[in-house]
C-alpha cells in the first residue's frame, strides 16, 4: 500500500488574507494539505550557540512546528515582500533550522528529498526585485537536499488584489493541476 503524500503550507505574511497567502490556496486549490500562519504562533529569534555548545531548548511553537515540517513530503512557503526580502516572520522560522543542525546530527538527512515551492508576491516589481528571495531559497533547499521544484512571484500590494496578476494565476493553474497528479484531492 503507497503512503499518502502529504503537503505543508507555510504561510509568512503577518496579513490576515494575504494575497501570498491566497496565491499559495490557488495552487493548492482541491489538494489535501495543511497550512501553518506562522502570524498566529510564537517562535522566538535564534540565538546562536555554535561557540559555547550550550543550545537551550525554547518554550516556543517551534519544534512542534517543525514535527510537521518533517512529516511532509511537499513544503510550500509563502511570503509577501517586505523591504525586498522575504518576510521577518519566515526568516526567523528558517534561521530557527540552524539550532537543529547543531543539536540533531541527523536534521540534514530528515529534511533531505522533500520537495519545495515557493510562493513570492510584492507591489514593486516583484518578478525583478524578488529574484534573490528565489535564488535564496533555492540554497537552502540545496544546502539541506530539497527539491527547490517552484518559485510562483506574483504582483500585488492591497488585500485581494493578486487576482488582477493573470500570468501568475495561469502560472498557479498550471502548478496544481500538475500537483494533482502526485498529491491527494480533497
Amino acid at each position: 500500500m503507497e503512503e499518502t503524500k502529504r503537503i505543508l503550507l507555510i504561510s509568512a505574511s503577518s496579513r490576515q488574507h494575504s494575497n501570498s497567502q491566497a496565491l499559495a490556496h490557488l495552487v493548492l486549490q482541491n489538494i489535501a494539505y495543511k497550512e501553518i500562519e506562522l502570524r498566529k504562533v510564537r517562535i522566538e529569534k535564534i540565538t546562536d550557540h555554535r561557540e559555547d555548545n550550550q543550545w537551550t531548548a525554547s518554550t516556543d511553537a517551534f519544534y512542534q512546528l517543525m514535527k510537521r515540517v518533517e512529516a511532509a513530503d511537499l513544503l510550500v512557503l509563502a511570503t509577501p515582500v517586505y523591504w525586498y526580502g522575504a518576510s521577518a516572520t519566515l526568516m526567523a522560522f528558517i534561521e530557527r533550522w540552524s539550532e537543529l543542525l547543531a543539536t540533531q546530527p541527523d536534521f540534514r538527512t530528515r529534511m533531505a528529498g522533500k520537495n519545495l515551492i515557493l510562493v513570492v508576491v510584492g507591489g514593486d516589481h516583484p518578478k525583478t526585485k524578488s529574484l534573490h528571495i528565489v535564488t535564496q531559497f533555492r540554497e537552502i533547499a540545496n544546502f539541506l537536499s530539497l527539491r527547490f521544484d517552484h518559485a510562483l512571484i506574483g504582483c500585488a500590494n492591497h488585500e485581494n488584489t493578486i487576482t488582477n496578476d493573470t500570468d501568475v494565476l495561469k502560472q498557479a493553474a498550471l502548478l496544481n493541476q500538475a500537483l494533482r497528479e502526485s498529491f491527494p484531492t480533497k
